[in-house]
């Protein structure tokens, strides 16, 4: 019995030593980039901040709720349904996929994508 526990303890502890020497591996920026991660963010859109530049996402993964501002900058490229339907299809309550760059100073928009048109409000 000793021999069988002195195996899975030595097995035990090469695992967690691999575990904890091997280091990630580092994600490269794309050659032209900014050097900033690319990032895609699925949620709802909660507010639009047309003089800023600016519209909040509302995600959610499990319980965690979070709000994430995210810029767009001019002629940012919007899609629906695979056609161009331009920035007047970013309304509050769209369900959106966003492309977007993630730098110190926060994360811009290069692409969203429309996954559900916001609902029609009722009278």
């Amino acid at each position: 019995m000793s021999i069988h526990r002195g195996i899975l303890t030595r097995a035990l502890a090469t695992a967690v030593a691999c575990a904890l020497f091997s280091a990630p591996a580092s994600a490269q920026p794309a050659p032209g980039s900014t050097g900033g991660q690319r990032e895609s963010i699925t949620g709802t859109i909660s507010r639009i901040d047309s003089r800023a530049g600016t519209f909040d996402l509302l995600t959610a993964v499990g319980h965690s709720v979070r709000v994430r501002r995210v810029r767009y900058p001019a002629g940012l490229k919007v899609m629906a349904q695979r056609a161009e339907a331009g920035m007047s299809a970013l309304v509050p309550g769209a369900v959106c996929r966003v492309e977007c760059e993630v730098a110190a100073s926060g994360a811009t928009a290069t692409g969203v994508e429309v996954l559900y048109a916001a609902p029609a409000r009722m009278r």
